[in-house]
């Protein structure tokens, strides 16, 4: 079934703005880099500009599977959701660049709402990259109540 199927069971497509205040209102989702056959998922934590970038706060090694796929493909697909139950949810898809920050240019506002875990903080072997999600495709859903015919 596609959208708008789902629609006459009560989806609701959300407007920009109202894309732009989920966003907002919350700081973690799913990020999706290309990766071989299937995507490679990682729930992250992220700080938003209230327009149109994310900041991802990578925590890296000798090596990371995330960093090295950011770069390597510099697109990404971030999913962020809250579901209250399978009748009341809202998601919203984003698709876009994935850029490292340069340390010149990093600003302490694009950290300051950042989720950081704090094993990752306190361990000398990794370092802190920030990385810049320019958003350039959005759509969002909503779904509140059960379909019709449901008890």
């Amino acid at each position: 079934m596609g959208v708008d199927e789902l629609k006459q069971y009560g989806l609701e497509e959300m407007d920009a703005d109202e894309i732009t205040g989920f966003i907002g209102r919350n700081s973690t989702g799913v990020l999706a880099l290309p990766d071989s056959d299937v995507p490679y998922l990682v729930p992250m934590g992220y700080s938003y500009d209230g327009d149109d970038s994310l900041y991802f706060t990578y925590f890296v090694g000798d090596w990371s599977r995330k960093k090295e796929r950011t770069e390597q493909y510099g697109r990404a697909r971030f999913l962020v959701y809250d579901a209250d139950s399978m009748f009341n949810w809202e998601s919203v898809s984003l698709v876009g660049s994935l850029n490292e920050v340069s340390e010149e240019e990093v600003d302490d506002s694009a950290l300051e709402n950042a989720w950081q875990q704090a094993a990752f903080q306190k361990n000398d072997e990794v370092s802190l990259k920030l990385f810049r999600f320019e958003v350039e495709e959005q759509e969002g859903f909503r779904y509140e109540g059960a379909p019709p015919g449901y008890e």
